[in-house]
């Protein structure tokens, strides 16, 4: 059972507020308490956040492998080049989890690997495949909505607050 797409958009505005807070999780904390009432046991709301979480971490190195594609000269050393790799190395890896639910509910091979991960896989094994396939590629589209509004407003704020001569320089 899935909470009503409103309910989560205001529980991602809550817990965007709740972030806020030094630690960073109480806004993840907060929507996990809140998802919960959908959701059979925490570790299973929990679970939601986690898989937002990596949604939002492919979002971002889409935005860092295409910024690192088109933006200023990284350089043809090895720091350029490990960065590019690893933009792609942690995109593949993240894409791969995010796969991971269907591979497993499909593969009992693959169910069985997972099963001896400690600790994690238990808890993987407990994800429910996507039931639509677009359902993934829409939540990294918002997620990626999302990260490139955040960038841009944090562009803004820094572009305002800094001094003509911070910018020259």
């Amino acid at each position: 059972q899935l909470p009503p797409f409103r309910r989560m958009l205001k529980d991602f505005f809550v817990a965007g507020y709740f972030n806020m807070l030094p630690s960073g999780l109480a806004g993840d904390v907060v929507r996990a308490l809140r998802i919960k009432a959908f959701a059979p046991d925490l570790s299973a709301s929990l679970t939601v956040i986690a898989i937002e979480r990596v949604v939002g971490l492919v979002a971002l190195l889409v935005i860092a492998a295409f910024t690192a594609a088109t933006g200023p000269d990284l350089g043809a050393g090895p720091a350029g080049l490990a960065f590019r790799v690893a933009c792609v190395a942690a995109a593949a890896l993240s894409a791969g989890l995010l796969g991971l639910p269907w591979l497993v509910h499909r593969s009992p091979a693959a169910r069985a690997v997972v099963a001896r991960v400690p600790l994690a896989g238990s808890l993987l094994l407990r994800i429910p495949p996507a039931r639509r396939p677009g359902g993934a590629l829409l939540a990294l589209a918002l997620s990626f909505v999302t990260q490139l509004l955040a960038i841009f407003i944090t562009e803004m704020l820094l572009f305002r607050l800094a001094t003509p001569a911070q910018l020259v320089a």
